[in-house]
């Protein structure tokens, strides 16, 4: 087990740590010396890279919403029986060719690479001496353009980039971005339970990354911000607003009223499946055909 552990953080420093801080280190150098658009460049970079997986995600968030009314079908019909809800869940996926798995894979990736990144910071903008000497001792020896640029400056707009941000501003920006993202890629459910879910996660996550910003280096928070802007842009032009359309145009009385009050009867198949009767002039026409036999009709008068 202990080999393990050693071998797991000789990946992390050497595979992950280490090329992230000579990356910002060179794109600090070539960037004017300004780490707050090294940062933003480590970000279109990141973005860049696992894109293929953000579109991914996007898609298939978005076929998940609009399977959801025949999912709630297959629940009301096989609720009681868990083994058949599951087969006939299965199989809606596959014919769909949607993957709940496929929704988690830019979250797989983003999660190292923000741990990554707060090490990294601390690594590049280092508090102490003592950081200072760790930071040498990271630095590729063949790269020779980035030993003469050590301490980098962390200034940038209002920020140290190496603490985290007293006033505020950047715990709202990021919160007030997470929440867009949340809003556009989500569609409204029809199930309340998971209705409620979707309004406790718009919330829940925006205020855990403000808490965040509060606690952690500026220049992850700033990281993490650029971040939801690429998103943002992202989802916009793959699925669109999202709930945030759905919520700036409001359902006309008439539309919701016809929602709430259904329209045509049911009726049940020998084999338990629901048939949807027309309802209106079918109806009409099918109370003329089944008129009783006693009705009276109209007599024919003869001429004179």
């Amino acid at each position: 087990m202990e080999a393990v552990t050693d071998i797991f953080w000789v990946f992390w420093n050497q595979g992950i740590m280490r090329p992230m801080v000579n990356l910002l280190l060179i794109l600090y150098t070539y960037l004017f010396q300004n780490f707050g658009l090294a940062i933003i460049a480590f970000t279109v970079i990141v973005h860049f890279l696992t894109l293929p997986l953000t579109l991914r995600q996007i898609r298939q968030t978005k076929a998940m919403s609009e399977i959801q009314p025949r999912i709630q079908d297959l629940r009301k019909r096989y609720g009681q029986d868990r083994q058949r809800m599951s087969q006939e869940t299965m199989r809606l996926y596959k014919e769909f060719g949607v993957s709940p798995v496929g929704c988690l894979g830019p979250l797989i990736i983003q999660m190292p690479i923000l741990l990554g990144m707060y090490q990294a910071l601390i690594r590049v903008l280092p508090t102490s001496p003592e950081r200072l000497m760790e930071l040498g001792n990271m630095l590729y020896p063949g790269v020779n353009v980035i030993h003469g640029v050590v301490p980098v400056n962390g200034r940038f707009l209002w920020m140290d980039l190496s603490v985290p941000d007293s006033i505020g501003i950047l715990a709202i920006l990021v919160a007030g971005s997470m929440w867009l993202m949340q809003k556009m890629s989500t569609t409204p459910s029809t199930d309340p339970a998971q209705a409620k879910q979707q309004r406790m996660m718009l919330w829940m996550m925006p205020a855990f990354f403000a808490i965040l910003a509060f606690t952690l280096p500026s220049g992850l928070s700033f990281y993490i911000f650029v971040s939801n802007l690429f998103r943002l842009v992202t989802q916009y032009f793959v699925g669109g607003l999202g709930s945030l359309r759905a919520s700036s145009q409001p359902i006309p009385a008439g539309v919701a009223s016809a929602l709430s009050t259904p329209s045509a009867a049911k009726e049940q198949d020998s084999d338990g499946d629901t048939r949807q009767l027309g309802s209106g002039s079918e109806e009409r026409r099918g109370s003329h055909r089944n008129r009783p036999k006693g009705t009276r009709r109209r007599t024919k008068r003869g001429r004179g």
